[in-house]
């Protein structure tokens, strides 16, 4: 990247760190950190690699930003040209956006089995209603789907739930896929779907209904809590402090 010109994009990179850790040896002491790589030593010390750390996390959020607002502001050409051939981080963050919420968030994607046709998705969820499990898996893979998901013939969904061994679902992307395309009522496909699931756990009537009414109350918090800065906002009544980062190009036609 730095070759290419693009410097601000390796803001907070380091290849000392970067190789070290891979395959080199770290070295601790009282004050500091010695990264040693074959090539190359490097001594650190604690708020150096802090400001080191917060400038990569702010150069990876603003290559994500500047990617999301590509993808909203050419939505029309890329769903002509097919939501399928993203990158398949970029439908993890699409995903994750849309399906994840107070009681349920997706953590991971990950592409296995011959010619990559099945999709592993982890999500974490704050109970362990057998009920929640299956409509959560059902939403995720939906919205899998939905963003890009179309050629995946499984869905794997592995959830983390707080217990010493995680349930899993396992969704037929064919059925998916065909329900979706004709509209089928939901009632009537959904028990066809799971091709296999392993729902250790389950939970009382009691426990659901205080899952229930606390990521019910926290949507709407957030809801109202957005809604109030907006209204603020158009008010004039005061500018949030926000953190922010640019990174400008300069490019030449």
């Amino acid at each position: 990247m730095i070759e290419l010109g693009y410097l601000s994009l390796t803001n907070g990179f380091d290849s000392v760190v970067r190789n070290s850790i891979s395959h080199g040896g770290i070295e601790y002491g009282v004050n500091d950190i010695r990264y040693i790589d074959i090539k190359e030593e490097k001594e650190i010390y604690a708020p150096d690699l802090v400001q080191l750390l917060d400038s990569l996390f702010d150069t990876c959020s603003s290559i994500i930003a500047a990617l999301l607002i590509f993808i909203i502001n050419n939505q029309t050409y890329i769903e002509k040209s097919g939501v399928e051939n993203l990158p398949l981080g970029i439908k993890f963050l699409l995903t994750s956006g849309f399906a994840s919420h107070n009681g349920s968030k997706i953590i991971s994607f990950i592409e296995s089995g011959q010619n990559k046709q099945q999709l592993n998705i982890n999500i974490k969820i704050d109970t362990s209603h057998r009920g929640v499990h299956q409509l959560e898996s059902l939403q995720v893979a939906w919205a899998a789907y939905y963003f890009g998901g179309k050629n995946f013939d499984r869905f794997l969904v592995n959830i983390d739930c707080n217990k010493p061994v995680q349930p899993l679902a396992v969704i037929n992307g064919k059925l998916l896929r065909e329900a979706i395309e004709n509209e089928k009522i939901f009632t009537e496909i959904a028990p066809k779907l799971f091709e296999s699931s392993l729902l250790w756990y389950n939970a009382s009537k009691l426990n659901f209904r205080i899952y229930t009414l606390r990521s019910s109350f926290k949507t709407n918090w957030e809801i109202r809590k957005r809604n109030f800065r907006q209204e603020m906002i158009q008010r004039n009544n005061f500018i949030p402090r926000l953190h922010y980062k640019v990174i400008l190009f300069k490019t030449q036609v």
